[in-house]
């Protein structure tokens, strides 16, 4: 099964590959195996410190990832999404921007409609903003 088409030499024999494999892959000795979606949104929040630190999401997005944040901080906005593919828009993304400081962004990529992640990552990236994509229901990616 080939992974990646950055390091097309690297492949796993079976379907059932470890942490080692996992960590090889990565290129870190941190690897931590998690149950669910719910639970790797709290760690990684968690691992940033995201406590009094402003997430956005949009605000067409599950309940659970709301609870899994307001957990974290009380700092939550919520994002207009792009009515061409129901995520979060870039364009409302830019203009919170201007108006509050935003540290970490969650981009779901729902119904199997994948979010603008390049234009969003890109956007981040810029900005020193935290990004995780969230590809929970994005089918065929």
């Amino acid at each position: 099964m080939r992974i990646s088409k950055d390091r097309p030499k690297l492949s796993f024999s079976s379907e059932k590959f470890d942490c080692k494999d996992i960590s090889i892959f990565f290129g870190s000795k941190k690897i931590t195996r998690l149950t669910s979606g719910k639970a790797c949104l709290y760690h990684v929040l968690k691992e940033w410190k995201a406590t009094n630190k402003n997430i956005v999401v949009p605000y067409y997005i599950c309940e659970d990832v709301i609870q899994i944040v307001r957990q974290q901080t009380k700092n939550l906005f919520f994002c207009d999404i792009d009515l061409t593919d129901l995520n979060i828009s870039l364009s409302s993304l830019k203009k919170m921007s201007k108006e509050i400081k935003i540290d970490i962004v969650i981009v779901p990529s729902l119904y199997g409609n994948c979010a603008d992640i390049i234009n969003i990552e890109r956007f981040c990236k810029e900005n020193k903003i935290k990004l995780i994509n969230d590809c929970a229901q994005c089918f065929g990616i």
